[in-house]
């Protein structure tokens, strides 16, 4: 995984398995949690057909678990 810098609040992160690579944009809240994930475009089904379409989230109510911080809530779109 490869992570640059876009601005103060976010950046991107590239992840690649073998011919696979997906880009997404992290968007970090005041707090420094990630608030909103979002991706161009992903794989999804339109009846029998795979096709790619933008994916974003939403991320929330963040507790402690284990010792990390993990949001329990999330809205995709």
């Amino acid at each position: 995984m490869v992570w640059q810098a876009v601005d103060d609040s976010s950046a991107r992160a590239t992840i690649k398995d073998g011919g696979v690579s997906l880009t997404l944009l992290f968007r970090f809240g005041a707090d420094g949690l990630v608030a909103e994930v979002h991706a161009d475009a992903r794989c999804g089904m339109l009846g029998n057909t795979v096709v790619m379409m933008p994916w974003f989230c939403r991320m929330s109510q963040y507790r402690r678990q284990h010792g990390m911080l993990v949001p329990v809530m999330g809205e995709v779109f």
